[in-house]
């Protein structure tokens, strides 16, 4: 086992047992664990209820480590007043995927389908297909969804029969002034080479026009020996460039470039990072 994985479990049967104990036996938890490893590696497993009884119980807590938990809120406050977000989860679960999943993803109320992840020192803009709606979605003879463990936040992912028409548009609002790279989180390993046209754009500016997918996109997506189930994968599309402050804006737009039968595609996400 890896530094990080020994750290990892480590740092997961110390929040065990905090979660287990009563108050009296929690004094001095934080004194066992590296500060670095607690900030990056076992802050998303606390609740704020956790965070506050460790600040009221542990001075060493108070004062090394809560800093960073103030740090936290004041950071989730102004995420809040920016994006108007909703948590998506606040459940505890002890599995470290689970818990980087659900807790550090959040939910804007502008758009239905637009999640934000934020890390220590990053923000990334998600865009998850399964909240969306199109034309024929929900027709079981043409789109299904599915369970897939490689889903981002969790969500089932979509995934194509069959279908002639496809006109699909997503957006994410309030994306802040930076430089960012779009990602397509998807499976086209059994998927038609540019079968569809995929059109990307900041505002009302065209910045990704292209068929789609491409062949380095399949290839990405297969496995190495040969799975003809393929895998989920990230597929770089585009660096986009955002110069003002305002309500800027990505729309995301795939239609057919004709009426032939297209088949098995499967998407979850659009990301920007």
């Amino acid at each position: 086992m890896g530094t990080c994985d020994s750290q990892k479990a480590c740092g997961l049967q110390e929040i065990k047992l905090f979660k287990e104990k009563n108050i009296k036996s929690k004094s001095n938890f934080s004194k066992k664990i590296n500060k670095n490893i607690f900030v990056n590696i076992l802050m998303p497993f606390l609740s704020i209820e956790d965070y506050k009884e460790l600040i009221k119980v542990d001075k060493y807590f108070f004062n090394n480590i809560g800093q960073y938990f103030n740090s936290y809120l004041k950071y989730l406050k102004k995420l809040k007043e920016r994006y108007d977000l909703l948590i998506v989860s606040n459940e505890l679960d002890l599995s470290f995927e689970l818990a980087n999943k659900n807790k550090r993803f959040y939910k804007c109320q502008i758009d239905n389908s637009h999640y934000i992840k934020f890390t220590n020192s990053n923000i990334e803009h998600i865009c998850i297909f399964e909240d969306e709606d199109w034309a024929w979605k929900d027709d079981s003879r043409y789109w299904m969804t599915k369970n897939n463990e490689n889903s981002l936040i969790g969500e089932k992912i979509i995934k194509l029969k069959s279908v002639c028409w496809i006109d699909i548009n997503v957006k994410m609002s309030k994306i802040p002034k930076g430089n960012y790279k779009l990602y397509i989180r998807h499976g086209v390993y059994k998927f038609q080479e540019e079968k569809l046209k995929l059109i990307i754009k900041l505002n009302e500016q065209i910045i990704y026009d292209e068929k789609y997918p491409k062949k380095n996109m399949i290839d990405e997506c297969k496995n190495a020996d040969g799975d003809t189930q393929g895998k989920i994968e990230n597929s770089f599309l585009t660096d986009v460039i955002v110069n003002n402050d305002d309500n800027n804006i990505i729309y995301i737009n795939f239609k057919h470039l004709n009426m032939n039968w297209k088949y098995n595609w499967e998407i979850d996400a659009i990301i920007l990072k």
